[in-house]
Formats: structure tokens, C-alpha cells, sequence
């Protein structure tokens, strides 16, 4: 399901928010989402920042921005794909929602709802892992419980722990 606003279908206490960009950590958040929901619905959220109406020139050519609507066609396909290459084979069923705004505002907006608000960690630096700016604002102001995920997750030995989302 894609939508532009989120459906009221699943109670919070067995709802996670997944930020999803169709990046490699977002793939990562979205596996451990659904490896930790043990019954809980698992959404999707893809937000991205429409551009701005202001005309830019490089040189002396005006660069032409496209349509509103071409932003969020791009949006769904991103991430339908990503969450086709996440579940491909598992059976899972994640509802997929499109948003337009600051991704950090409109992740922490919908983890008001849920009980779980799932990112990946996007930047990796020679001297540890670093939290991108969305996980930092969403960790700041979410009201829910944030958890950030490393890509590599997986690999990792308490990859095989309980699940922190309440059961029913």
C-alpha cells in the first residue's frame, strides 16, 4: 500500500516505523524491523524534501527542476523497490507510505503512533560510526523508543535477541 498519509490500522503498541531511502542501511533497518516484530505491523516510510521553487543557474543556463509530482513517482518507486529487495522471499508484508517534508520531522510525526522507530546508520567515519542527521534529530524528538541499525547487523552475535516490541 503507498499512500501520502499514514493509514490508522495498527495500534501502536504493535507498530514500527521504518525510515526507508532505499540506501543499503535503510535495507538493514527494514531487515531488522521485520526480524524483530514477531507479529507487529511493520511500515515503511519514505520522506523526501520536495525542491524549492527557486530557479538556479549554473553558468548561464537556468537548471530546470521537475514537476512536484515527478519527485514523489520517483519516491514510491525508490521505495517499493527497497522493500521488494528486503522481503523477496520471506513473505513479510510491510505497508508503504510517501511523504513529503523533512524527513526527520515527518519520522518522529509518525513515531508518535508507533511503538518503534527503526533507521539505519548512514555514515561511517574512520573513527567509529557516526549517526546521520535524520537518526540524530529522530533520536532527539521521536516520541517512541529509536532504534538506529549498522547495515551489518546481522553479523553481529545479539542479532538473535528478543524482540523489543511488546507482544500482544
Amino acid at each position: 500500500m503507498t499512500a501520502t498519509e499514514r493509514p490508522e490500522t495498527a495500534s501502536a503498541q504493535r507498530l514500527i516505523i521504518v525510515g526507508v531511502d532505499g540506501s543499503e542501511p535503510s535495507k538493514a533497518a527494514l531487515a531488522w524491523a521485520l526480524a524483530n516484530a514477531h507479529g507487529a505491523a511493520v511500515e515503511a516510510v519514505y520522506v523526501y524534501e520536495p525542491p524549492s521553487v527557486t530557479t538556479w543557474f549554473v553558468g548561464a543556463q537556468p537548471v530546470v527542476v521537475p514537476a512536484p509530482d515527478t519527485f514523489h513517482g520517483l519516491a514510491v518507486e525508490a521505495l517499493q523497490t527497497a522493500v521488494a529487495d528486503t522481503i523477496k522471499g520471506t513473505g513479510a508484508e510491510v505497508a508503504e507510505i510517501v511523504a513529503a517534508g523533512s524527513p526527520a520531522r515527518i519520522l518522529a510525526e509518525y513515531g508518535a503512533k508507533a511503538a518503534l522507530l527503526v533507521l539505519g546508520a548512514h555514515v561511517t567515519h574512520g573513527f567509529g560510526r557516526l549517526l546521520g542527521s535524520t537518526a540524530v534529530a529522530c533520536v532527539r524528538h521521536a516520541p517512541c523508543p529509536v532504534v538506529v541499525v549498522p547495515v551489518d547487523w546481522a553479523d553481529h552475535p545479539a542479532a538473535a535477541t528478543k524482540s523489543l516490541v511488546p507482544a500482544t
